[in-house]
Order: structure tokens, then sequence, then C-alpha cells
């Protein structure tokens, strides 16, 4: 990863291989940018780019000229992100978004996935706690178009809310 910080904004350039569990080992590695700057005090405001160099994973998809199944590689994955946060005082009420499409330079594929959260951040309570409601959406594939529709969580731990 290397790391270029001015005044603040910041970008940032990184290589993935990540280290996997043998069994699960896809072999997947991936390559990206990221910029993240404040603009306005209270304004944060970013967008990555990333793509798949290489793995083994495939995907399942039905589609009308392969109704029986087809695999299709993660090979040539490419996630465009763009997310934005305002939180105008260090407490107070925060307002964040964040929107991403996949598409693959190797077969027709446009999965996107959003999501928006409100919330509160207490910062003079003890722990310092946050409330909020978060609500997302991924995209599925539709076997009836031969598009690939279905959003890859790549990398992700936990839950399907989190992506790279």
């Amino acid at each position: 990863m290397g790391q270029v910080r001015y005044n603040r904004a910041l970008a940032e350039a990184f290589y993935l291989d990540p280290d996997e569990l043998p069994v699960v080992d896809s072999n997947t590695r991936i390559a990206g940018i990221n910029f993240e700057a404040s603009p306005h005090p209270g304004w944060d405001v970013g967008a990555t780019y990333l793509k798949v160099l290489g793995s083994n994973f495939s995907y399942f998809a039905t589609t009308p000229a392969s109704p029986s199944g087809a695999k299709l590689g993660r090979d040539g994955l490419e996630v465009f992100d763009a997310r934005a946060r305002w939180q105008p005082g260090q407490s107070g009420a925060f307002v964040a978004a964040e929107a991403a499409l996949q598409r693959n330079s190797r077969f027709d594929m446009r999965a996107p996935g959003v999501t928006a959260e409100v919330g509160y951040r207490f910062s003079q309570a003890p722990w310092r706690p946050d409330v909020s409601y978060r609500i997302a959406k991924f995209s599925g594939d539709d076997g009836s178009t031969a598009r690939f529709e279905r959003w890859d969580p790549l990398l992700s731990g936990g839950n399907g809310e989190q992506w790279v």
C-alpha cells in the first residue's frame, strides 16, 4: 500500500493478495486506488476503484443462452465506489450514503449496491456510542437476462453490508 496525504485529502494505491483459509482460498488478487477528503468541515467524501487481477473463484449463473448454468470467473471484476458522510460536530446527528457498481471486463456484468444511514453520536457519554439506522440494497441475478447482475461481496467480513 502506498499513501499520500495533503491537508485533508488522502490518496492510496493498494495491492491485495489475501491470506485466505486453504479450504476456501480463491487466489483472488486485487489492485486499486482510493481517495478520501474533507472538503468542508463536517463533510467527508471518498471514491474507490478496484480490479480483480486474478482469481480461481467462479459465479454460477443461469441465462437464456445457458439454462443449465454457466461458470463465470471473478477475473476482470471492477468495482467503482463513491461515498459521503455529513456530521457537523463531534456529537450529534450524522448522515452517510454509499453507492457502488460492479462490472466485469470478461463478460456482461452490472451489479449495483447502495447504502444509506442516519444516526446520532453521543461523544460526551461514556463509551461514545452511536445509534443509527442503516439500509442496504445489493442486486441479485435475473436469470431471464443475458447480463449477470448478482453483487459479489468479494472478501467482506461478517455480513453483506460490508464490502471492500
